[in-house]
């Protein structure tokens, strides 16, 4: 019995597909990119949202270097803050916004879809307060819609899978600095305030609108939250990005208690997502945006790498 157990496994093995050796660190073409968020399918695939000239770049399962996968030229998206792969709808979710080198443009606040496979434009969405408007990340709810931070208007916007609109979810002013997302085991979603170093919990009714917030005790003072990714149940991935002390956790959370473990110290993490049981993690090197950077104004190459969860 034993025996025909094992070569029936041996069986599987090798009728099974191959799968490309996974690569440590994935290296991005070209200067000043300034990735601000990165997400990831199930097969490996990473998608990278530029910051600098609002492309978006793709590396492929295995591989060590990313490629422009949206053409800025193309798109009209100057400036890329989150980007989000919805793998139920096939589709990569891009927040556009107007840098913040410049005046304020309203026509550049927008939310936009692409084909996860082709990388055709799906749809443009406007933003409802394009004025104020700084799309800044997205997570799925357990309703299957997108809801997607803006840190300009202390909101949360919901868009209804295969919809072309948004809706407001939430507005409160506790929300002001809002950036992060990642929904929560119970339904609910974890933000964070990046001006103010708060994380928060916002349950969901039985309706599916927006019940109240809890302000979370964090077990390690926070600097700079930014980019969130939900692991399971109640854990997420945070990124802190400071000049001086940023990083990469996993937070718990227990009722209105979060455990921060940290994964990677790095100062200058913007956004990081979660491949397998591998963290990638995402430094955009901001200060050398900003002139924070002391003693040179070239912030070199920039890398995606990895770092295990546990």
């Amino acid at each position: 019995m034993l025996k025909s157990v094992a070569a029936a496994a041996a069986l599987l093995l090798a009728a099974a597909p191959a799968v490309a050796a996974p690569a440590s660190s994935v290296s991005l073409p070209g200067t000043r990119l300034f990735p601000e968020s990165i997400t990831a399918t199930r097969n490996g695939d990473l998608y990278i949202g530029s910051y600098g000239n609002g492309g978006v770049y793709r590396a492929k399962a295995g591989a060590s270097a990313a490629a422009l996968w949206l053409d800025p030229a193309k798109t009209g998206i100057k400036t890329a803050l989150g980007v989000f792969a919805d793998e139920s709808q096939g589709v990569l979710f891009v927040c556009s916004i107007s840098s913040q080198e410049v005046a304020r443009d309203p026509a550049s606040q927008f939310l936009y879809a692409f084909d996860l496979k082709t990388g055709a434009p799906k749809a443009k969405i406007a933003m409802p307060d394009p004025a104020k408007a700084v799309c800044n990340d997205m997570d799925i709810g357990k309703d299957g819609a997108l809801y997607v931070t803006d840190t300009g208007t202390s909101s949360i916007y919901r868009l209804g899978k295969g919809g072309s609109k948004l809706e407001t979810w939430i507005t409160d002013a506790r929300l002001a600095g809002i950036d992060g997302i990642a929904t929560a085991g119970d339904g609910g979603f974890y933000v964070n305030s990046v001006t103010v170093s708060k994380l928060f919990h916002i349950a969901m009714g039985a309706d599916g609108k927006a019940g109240g917030i809890t302000e979370l005790k964090p077990s390690l003072p926070l600097a700079g939250p930014d980019g969130m990714r939900k692991t399971a149940g109640d854990r997420f991935l945070l990124a802190e990005n400071s000049a001086t002390s940023g990083r990469v956790s996993e937070v718990t959370v227990n009722g209105d208690q979060a455990s921060v473990r940290v994964i990677k110290q790095d100062p200058g993490v913007t956004a990081m997502t979660l491949i397998g049981n591998r963290v990638w993690i995402d430094n955009a090197k901001f200060a050398y945006r900003t002139g924070q950077a002391k003693g040179a104004e070239d912030p070199g190459p920039f890398v995606i790498y990895s770092a295990p969860l546990r």
